[in-house]
């Protein structure tokens, strides 16, 4: 991702309405770690095979 030192409008947009005055901006690291967080996320809950075997286990970290 390229942020020309500056977070995108989308990413500034969603920053600005969850923060109620205490939350510190996101360094570039952060956000992408995010993203990325949050694109694994959504490929576990997209795949049936990966959703069945994440969802049952009780020690997530582990099955990774």
């Amino acid at each position: 991702m390229d942020f020309n030192d500056v977070m995108p409008y989308a990413a500034w947009t969603f920053f600005d309405s969850v923060n109620r005055g205490g939350l510190k901006t996101p360094t570039e690291f952060v956000f992408t770690l995010t993203v990325h967080c949050w694109r694994v996320y959504e490929e576990i809950l997209a795949k049936s095979d990966l959703k069945s075997q994440f969802l049952p286990t009780e020690n997530h970290s582990v099955l990774f």
